[in-house]
């Protein structure tokens, strides 16, 4: 749960808006989730992507494409996916990973029914603390 929390901290500090959140507080929290390497940091960091600043792009980019955990090269999947980022199809085929066409999200049979979701499909659920939402 810490790594979690640690994940949404860097979250929030790579998509505030506020003035007092300067660039540089922004590029470090892209480094931090680049590094973490997670199934969790992935969506974060393909939302990185479609920002205005270049090197928090290139920082998501280069932590996208290091990605070697099967989950976290899963979310990046559906990542691409959800948003049709042409650059995420590169990145999956430089990691020798089929890029999936559909044109809907796929989830697996275990989320259909009720069951746990995947943690490629979690990673891309914000839980609310507060009342137990997804």
């Amino acid at each position: 749960m810490e790594s979690q929390t640690k994940i949404l901290k860097w979250a929030r500090q790579l998509c505030s808006a506020m003035p007092l959140v300067g660039a540089h507080t922004r590029r470090v929290a892209c480094q931090k989730l680049a590094s973490d390497k997670t199934a969790q940091a992935v969506p974060f960091l393909v939302s990185a992507l479609a920002g205005s600043d270049e090197q928090v792009r290139r920082i998501a980019e280069d932590g996208l494409i290091s990605l070697s955990d099967p989950n976290a090269i899963d979310a990046l999947a559906l990542g691409y996916v959800r948003t049709k980022e042409e650059s995420l199809r590169r990145i999956l085929t430089d990691l020798e990973r089929a890029v999936p066409e559909a044109s809907e999200p796929q989830y697996s049979q275990a989320s259909q029914s009720g069951q746990t979701p995947t943690p490629a499909e979690q990673a891309w659920q914000l839980h609310n603390t507060r009342d137990g939402t997804v």
